[in-house]
């Protein structure tokens, strides 16, 4: 009976809210860095996705993380939630340049964040790089998956730390996977969250493939956090 009535209350919560502008929001908060996000909007997220029985890559990687940030249980497999290891850039190279590809994407990178240090009259910028590029099994990687930590004194609106515009206007040499992200890393919003474990974590499905799924599978990789 007390199951009967808490479907009732949760179906009215549901059907209350259009579900085409539930999933743009949950859209909504996978692009945009929303901090300390509305706790009830979350329990609505997870009332809607954990009564699903087949979910897009997106949907998964929301209810890992609404059960590890804020606690609302899910018995999926869940990925890893490492933190980055910082490395001087020599060590890294001597780690990593293992390949010519592999010194080649390197190469790009430096080139790229040399012009952003000019453009913005800094000493240095912090990345962090993980994905294929720390799986020393890869001899070949296709890009450098990366985060750009935006500094904090930089102009919220900065289009040159903005990954969108700078994809838009084929700023962003190929080769490089950039996201720029905030000093704090707050896992709070989705955005940081879902760039920290895409780094850290090698899926057995690869959310942008679209497919409808019940369960994955992870394998920890690890996060470098470099000074360049």
């Amino acid at each position: 009976m007390e199951k009967e009535k808490w479907d009732r209350i949760k179906n009215y919560k549901l059907n209350s809210i259009n579900l085409n502008s539930l999933e743009n929001e949950i859209q909504n908060h996978f692009q945009n860095i929303i901090l300390n996000p509305n706790i009830k909007l979350l329990k609505i997220f997870y009332e809607y996705l954990h009564t699903k029985n087949n979910l897009l890559g997106i949907e998964y990687r929301c209810l890992c993380w609404l059960d590890m940030i804020y606690n609302f249980p899910t018995n999926l497999n869940k990925p890893f939630l490492n933190e980055p290891v910082y490395m001087e850039l020599g060590d890294f190279k001597n780690k990593y340049m293992i390949t010519n590809k592999r010194t080649e994407l390197l190469n790009i990178l430096i080139d790229f964040i040399s012009d952003k240090k000019k453009q913005s009259n800094l000493d240095y910028m912090t990345v962090l790089i993980g994905g294929s590029f720390t799986d020393l099994d890869i001899k070949l990687p296709n890009d450098i998956d990366l985060v750009i930590i935006k500094p904090n004194n930089l102009e919220q609106y900065n289009t040159d730390f903005n990954a969108t515009y700078l994809y838009a206007s084929n700023s962003i040499p190929k080769g490089l996977d950039i996201e720029f992200l905030p000093e704090s890393l707050d896992k709070s919003s989705f955005k940081i969250f879902s760039r920290i474990i895409a780094l850290g974590n090698n899926a057995e499905i690869k959310e942008k493939s679209k497919l409808h799924i019940n369960s994955n599978s992870f394998k920890l990789r690890k996060i470098v956090e470099l000074k360049i």
